[in-house]
């Protein structure tokens, strides 16, 4: 009998997982694959998946699959057309209860304890008095009663917090003193001092926490969303923010958009980036080889529009500049990118030189770059300290 062949697909850490792998006795044949392009060549055999972020266009052509195990506690992105019909999906149960308690907790503590403010008045070296408050007595709304929700139950009382929950039936359990079914829940709510949202995302929770839901909460009470960013309605959380008529919000999860106000900042910064590559690209190479166009890349599975924000033809080359405000934009994704399109483009017999151009310290970049597990070793690096480079010499080898 052939031994099956497991995938194992996580854009950063994805030999890490493999190596917790422990086979059966047959033993299986055990791929581990960060891109796209790597995955490509195994998924059509792959009978297992163990993954994080798979793309669909890669489920969508695992035809012997059987079993996929999600990394992750929700199994909502493996919830699509692609995966082949009759495919066993199970999830890491049990596994984040203890993490997101100390995630929850702390955070709470963080309100409690006015970090912020110490810290701001450290900052200005003023040494003013103020008064904490403290978690004991302070009432703590749970919005989803699974096993991540019980366990920060337990953590929370063992602080002397009373525990509410919201589950859909209502049922009663141990490590809270009252439970509301979701159709009552502005009542569970409108107790909270704090309320953590710990829901899997399906078509009956999305957007569960609306403006009515907001409003029903105390003017002090904080919101802490570890499920997903589309349980709760962005465009009503960013207005009761705004307005303050909530105390405030730890987001452990992506919003959809950002605000107007950032949108217009991000893309701002972003067209100043742009725009000193290519005043200082043209100082070196004059008008006629800058180009703004967006460049084609190939990202394994398919061919799409990647913004390069400034490329330039050479004799022999075209490089591709990727401009980022900070060091913050410097993500595996990018740099899977950019080598995605340089390995590609030397396929077809062209050669592509990536350059990442960042608004930011080499120091910073350098700390980012170091954290991440993609290749890079094409990628070139522009940094404030050698912005002058694009206007003579080359741009030093990203380290």
């Amino acid at each position: 009998m052939t031994a099956p062949t497991i995938l194992v697909y996580h854009p950063e850490e994805a030999r890490d997982y493999a190596r917790l792998i422990r086979l059966p006795r047959r033993g299986a044949k055990v791929v581990a694959c960060a891109t796209p392009a790597e995955a490509d060549a195994v998924i059509a055999e792959a009978e297992i998946l163990y993954g994080w972020a798979v793309p669909a266009a890669l489920l969508a052509r695992a035809a012997r699959l059987r079993w996929i195990q999600c990394m992750g506690a929700g199994v909502e992105r493996f919830l699509v057309p692609e995966v082949p019909a009759g495919v066993t999906i199970t999830r890491a149960a049990g596994i984040f209860g203890p993490w997101m308690a100390e995630y929850v907790l702390g955070w709470s503590l963080w309100v409690t304890q006015r970090m912020e403010t110490f810290r701001q008045r450290q900052r200005e070296r003023r040494w003013v008095g103020e008064h904490p408050a403290r978690l004991h007595g302070t009432t703590i709304c749970i919005i989803g009663l699974g096993d991540i929700g019980r366990a920060i139950a337990r953590s929370a009382r063992s602080f002397g917090m009373t525990v509410v929950g919201v589950s859909r039936s209502g049922r009663r359990v141990r490590e809270a003193s009252a439970v509301y079914r979701t159709s009552a829940m502005r009542r569970a709510l409108a107790r909270a001092d704090f309320v953590v949202v710990t829901l899997p995302l399906t078509d009956e929770t999305r957007g569960l926490i609306g403006a009515a839901e907001l409003s029903a909460m105390k003017p002090s009470a904080w919101l802490i969303n570890i499920a997903r960013g589309q349980v709760v309605e962005e465009a009503p959380l960013v207005k009761a923010l705004s307005e303050h008529r909530i105390g405030g919000a730890i987001l452990d999860v992506s919003l959809a958009v950002a605000s107007r106000g950032d949108q217009v900042r991000s893309q701002f910064r972003g067209a100043i980036v742009e725009a000193v590559t290519e005043l200082l690209l043209t100082r070196r190479l004059g008008t006629g080889a800058i180009r703004r166009e967006r460049r084609i890349l190939f990202d394994g599975v398919a061919a799409e529009i990647h913004p390069y924000d400034v490329t330039v033809e050479t004799p022999g080359a075209a490089e591709a500049y990727d401009c980022k405000w900070g060091a913050r934009g410097i993500s595996a994704d990018v740099l899977h990118q950019l080598d995605d399109a340089r390995a590609h483009a030397a396929a077809e017999g062209d050669r592509l030189l990536p350059v990442l151009v960042v608004f930011d310290a080499r120091r910073s970049c350098e700390v980012r770059l170091a954290r991440q597990t993609a290749p890079r070793t094409g990628t070139r690096l522009v940094t404030i300290e050698t912005l002058d480079r694009l206007a003579g010499r080359r741009a030093e080898p990203a380290s």
